[in-house]
Parts: C-alpha cells; structure tokens; sequence
C-alpha cells in the first residue's frame, strides 16, 4: 500500500512538471515575442545585424590577402557579384578566401539602393584606396543600412568617389552617427575600412 502512494505521488509530481515546464515555455514565447517587439526588434535590424557580420568576413578575408599578396585587391569600386567569373573582378579574387569559397548573399537578396542602384547584383561594394600613395594600400567596403541608426556612413556618391585615404571624405563620410533618417534610403550605408 505505502508503494502505490509513492508511486502516485510521484506519477503526480512528473504529470505537474510536464504541465509546468508546458506553462514555462508558453509564456517564454509570449512574453519574448511582445518584448522584442516593444525593445524595437525589427526584421530590418535583424538584416542589418547580418549584413555587419558579413562585412566582418570579408575583413578577414582580406586581411588574408592582404598577407598573400602584399596589397588589397586592386577595384575602383565594384559591387561585389556572388556568381562573377571575372577573373579581374575584386570578388571573384576574394571568393577563395571566404568561408565556403562564396560571397555572401543579402539577406533580402537585392542589390545595394545606394552604391549598386540600377544594378541586379551585388549588395556589397568594394573598393581599394591608396595609403600613402600605395595603391591597394587600404579598402572601403558598404552595405546598405535599413535602418538609420545601424548607419556609420552617409552619402553614396561621396564614398563613390573617396579614392586615398588623404581625401577629406575619408574622414567626412565615414564612421559618422546619423541622427536622423536621410531623404534618400540608398545614402545610409555601413562601411568599414582599413
């Protein structure tokens, strides 16, 4: 008798662990979808967050070849085409130094608005800068920012056209807050350089 007592008192308390655990989870996903919703969690972000993380890729990559070859990879600035078979092409160069052997691909699989419009790939642009009169000597590359405050850069054209590191835009256009939204979505970029 004192068996079955124990073996109900324990068949109750798993029945009301499952049951908890049950609960648990439930309100984990209510209350974690509405707080990333209140906190500003937003699927733009989110792209952006990834967009970050391939530039940060490409940073390694192109320290690697940097190492191998004594300079960056020589563009006048290009939007980096995941299926290039250029052979001249600044991203066909890099593919053999990124992860998978590929260039990453947008999260929303368009072009870059600001410094690829018009253009049916690439959402990446790349483009080496000279450092001390050394051509190959540095680089920029961007990506668009779908939201303003994941921006470090404004001014599509003006980037466009930042050819050495001695160029004021370099400083200007570069790693800058934006505080506010830009009239024209494809100028709120992130860039890194180097």
């Amino acid at each position: 008798m004192n068996t079955e007592k124990t073996f109900l008192w324990i068949k109750k308390l798993v029945r009301g662990g499952m049951w908890g655990v049950i609960v648990i989870c439930v309100l984990f996903l209510f209350i974690g979808f509405n707080l990333s919703c209140a906190c500003g969690g937003s699927p733009g972000r989110a792209r952006d967050t990834a967009r970050k993380g391939d530039l940060t890729s490409f940073q390694g990559a192109l320290d690697v070849y940097l190492n191998d070859n004594g300079a960056y990879p020589i563009s006048t600035g290009e939007c980096m085409d995941p299926a290039t078979s250029t052979v001249a092409d600044a991203s066909y160069v890099l593919k053999g130094y990124m992860r998978g052997g590929k260039i990453p691909a947008d999260p929303l699989d368009t072009a870059n608005e600001g410094l690829c419009r018009g253009r049916e790939v690439g959402r990446y642009w790349y483009r080496s800068v000279s450092v001390e009169g050394k051509e190959g000597g540095g680089y920029i590359i961007c990506s668009d920012a779908e939201e303003y405050q994941n921006a470090n850069a404004k001014g599509a054209m003006i980037i466009k056209g930042i050819k050495s590191v001695e160029d004021e835009a370099f400083t200007t256009a570069l790693n800058i807050d934006l505080t506010e939204p830009t009239e024209d979505p494809g100028d709120s970029l992130y860039c890194v350089r180097n």
